[in-house]
């Protein structure tokens, strides 16, 4: 009996430790696998203690051959290329604010694309709004599910924040909307959609070792570099161009507001039934979910004798890496990596129509936030913005640990003590 307490004790402790550094299932990463960015099991931002995550978000995206790699991939990559089109066919400037490099708003919204994946614990403070805004860290679930279902909901309710942050207003009923705030949860809102071009989390057909090769091997080829090097003459493996992939036409077709819960359906439709009907493209063949499945496990398009293989090093875009043994799969090869390009491609046109109807009534004018206690100081400096080392962080952040260590005592004290008797 005594032995079977220390088992349980022992089993209690691991899995307490365990949980202070993992998160729950993810499906696109926000950094390459690998690197500081993005743990392969944890989704934990690297951010020293006492720093502003949106200050080392904006230094990493300046620098160059950075050992983070930004902290940005697949996440960041699609809520990137969805701004980048609103902004390029939009002539009244109103999405200008998010795509600015000289502001804030466009490192918080980028940022906010992997909030989603921290467990409550290790989410980074963050505030925003001359302080105003402080809620943000506890308001993301611990283990919160991203399939499909749960996605839509979760898309409309951050949604409902953006609204909230714009509509804000002081104590004498003045309009102060909180426009970092309304940033932060657009980028927040992306996630949800960019969940759903993953086959996996739009159909639950698969198993853990397929979601996680499917989504380290993309996110080693939707980086800060290929975003920048995308393109037709470009080395970029994936090319984003609504118009070439998809049929897409800025004149004809032009950028369709979607609602939240309605954009994170159609894209896993699109993703798990092949159900297109847009631009011209009907049903694609049998490129649904399962066949990314017996893509995967059935020798990867039936004759290569391993699941596991690396897009860039043992394959290649069109196929042209592998041996000549195999050299007659290259044209299987070449339409798995077309329809992962076809859903990312969605993905991003999904993710702009969403932020078209989030922002459907707002006019794209943004002012810097005012310190309610300082009108003539209208900015806080960033290290003014430091979230604060408080007592009741570093219990949430490390109860884990501590609870661990207690259970370590107690059960070494049952033990010691219960042989001394």
């Amino acid at each position: 009996m005594k032995h079977k307490k220390v088992y349980l004790s022992v089993s209690l402790l691991i899995g307490l430790f365990s949980l202070s550094f993992c998160s729950s299932a993810i499906a696109w990463y926000n950094a390459p696998v690998g690197t500081a960015g993005n743990n392969r099991t944890c989704a934990r931002y690297a951010v020293d203690r006492g720093e502003d995550p949106v200050d080392v978000y904006r230094r990493h995206y300046h620098m160059v051959n950075d050992p983070y790699n930004h902290f940005y991939s697949t996440h960041d990559y699609i809520a990137h290329f969805a701004i980048e089109y609103l902004r390029r066919y939009d002539f009244t400037g109103k999405y200008l604010w998010l795509t600015d490099l000289n502001r804030d708003y466009f490192y918080i919204y980028l940022l906010a694309t992997e909030y989603p994946d921290y467990p409550k614990w290790s989410v980074p403070k963050i505030i925003l709004d001359c302080g105003k805004s402080t809620q943000i860290k506890s308001d993301f679930n611990v283990g919160e599910s991203h399939k499909l279902r749960p996605s839509m909901g979760l898309a409309e309710r951050r949604s409902l924040e953006i609204y909230d942050a714009l509509h804000k207003r002081d104590e004498n009923n003045n309009p102060e909307p909180w426009f970092e705030t309304a940033a932060f949860y657009l980028g927040a809102v992306t996630h949800y959609i960019a969940e759903m071009a993953h086959p996996h989390h739009a159909s639950n057909i698969g198993t853990s070792q397929y979601h996680a090769w499917l989504e380290s091997e993309v996110s080693k080829i939707t980086t800060l570099e290929d975003f920048h090097n995308n393109g037709l003459y470009s080395s970029t493996f994936f090319t984003i161009n609504l118009e070439k992939v998809l049929g897409w036409s800025p004149i004809f077709d032009g950028i369709k507001a979607y609602e939240p819960r309605e954009a994170v359906d159609k894209m896993a439709k699109v993703t798990a039934l092949n159900k297109e009907a847009y631009f011209g493209n009907q049903n694609n063949g049998t490129q649904n979910a399962q066949y990314f499945y017996d893509f995967f496990y059935k020798d990867c398009g039936s004759g290569r004798g391993s699941s596991i293989f690396d897009f860039t090093e043992e394959v290649g875009r069109d196929g042209s890496k592998l041996s000549e043994s195999l050299s007659y799969l290259a044209g299987n090869f070449k339409q798995f990596f077309d329809r992962l390009e076809v859903l990312l491609n969605y993905a991003v046109y999904f993710t702009a129509g969403v932020i078209k109807y989030i922002l459907r009534n707002f006019n794209g004018q943004v002012t810097p936030c005012q310190d309610t206690d300082d009108d003539n100081n209208p900015q806080r400096s960033n290290n003014e913005r430091n979230p604060p080392l408080d007592s009741l962080d570093v219990l949430v952040r490390y109860m884990g640990i501590i609870a661990a260590f207690l259970a370590v005592g107690l059960v070494g004290r049952k033990v010691i003590g219960g042989g001394l008797r």
